[in-house]
């Protein structure tokens, strides 16, 4: 029986994601977006086998499903928590969502023959306005011991089909173009490894932290 209340200890009014995960190996069981009408009727119930979990709760934002266009951004961070469901009683648990964390990111270098190679000149993505081919674009992800790794996502602007810009200027993307910077949505606050990767298979990987309430600032090199 969830109960997920926000920083300021009132009760989330949605849409939460909650996502209950096996502990020794991070495989995920079961992912259940609560929305705002059933987050209105906490607590959320959930019959499950008892035994270990790793329970994760996390704000989500609200994305209009037709277009991909964003309607709220993720204004918090998360709840984590180890949790041992018993056997034929209720488990109660408060999940207080914490304060979001974010990253400001910043890209410097140039697509290689590799990256134009692995990607069709007519794919493209636009972020702080500018226009970008897809060799151009990083994708970011953060990985921790134990977890499948989580990616980290901007708001901007996607070329809809046949090239034209989409009229629905704001949508999630999960990356930024070389040579570009932006600020990502709210994260969970934790230790991580931040790691990007060219379509070519360039890698960087850097050790961060991120704190409650703060933006990290982090440039990174493709020589």
């Amino acid at each position: 029986a969830l109960s997920v209340s926000l920083p300021d200890g009132r009760p989330a009014e949605g849409p939460v994601r909650i996502r209950l995960l096996h502990p020794p190996s991070g495989v995920e069981l079961i992912e259940h977006l609560v929305s705002g009408a059933e987050a209105g009727a906490w607590p959320w119930t959930l019959d499950l086998p008892a035994g270990p979990y790793l329970l994760l709760v996390e704000d989500h934002p609200v994305v209009e499903s037709y277009h991909g266009r964003m309607v709220r951004s993720r204004a918090h961070g998360g709840f984590e928590a180890p949790v041992t469901i018993a056997p034929h009683r209720e488990t109660r648990i408060d999940a207080p969502l914490s304060a979001g964390a974010w990253l400001q990111v910043q890209l410097i270098g140039e697509p290689d023959a590799d990256d134009q190679a692995a990607t069709s000149p007519d794919d493209g993505f636009l972020l702080d306005g500018q226009a970008t081919d897809a060799a151009r674009f990083v994708g970011l992800r953060l990985e921790r011991p134990g977890r499948w790794a989580e990616p980290v996502e901007f708001r901007g602007h996607l070329w809809g089909g046949g090239g034209e810009l989409s009229a629905h200027a704001t949508n999630l993307v999960v990356g930024l173009p070389l040579g570009g910077s932006g600020t990502s949505e709210a994260l969970m606050p934790g230790d991580y490894e931040l790691v990007a990767r060219t379509p070519g298979g360039r890698e960087l990987r850097r050790p961060i932290t991120l704190h409650a309430g703060q933006t990290l600032a982090v440039t990174l090199g493709f020589d």
